[in-house]
């Protein structure tokens, strides 16, 4: 849910930057938008470590709960 929050949020200061877009010159609008498509970027690097990182940490927990119950 909270994803899907900050996509929307994305979108909308797209949306804000691009309607923007006349009242700027066309290098500031180029150099605007590149940035924040790079920051964009630099976020979906970060959610992709992190969803590995606790992907794996749930399946090693998943397996060491199944091994704890057959001792059990």
């Amino acid at each position: 849910m909270f994803e899907g929050k900050e996509k929307r949020l994305a979108l909308i200061e797209e949306l804000l930057t691009v309607a923007n877009v006349k009242q700027k010159n066309e290098s500031d609008v180029e150099e605007e938008l590149l940035q924040k498509h790079e920051e964009r970027l630099k976020e979906a690097v970060i959610e992709t470590i992190q969803g590995e990182v606790m992907m794996r940490t749930f399946d090693m927990l998943s397996k060491e709960l199944v091994r704890f119950q057959q001792v059990i």
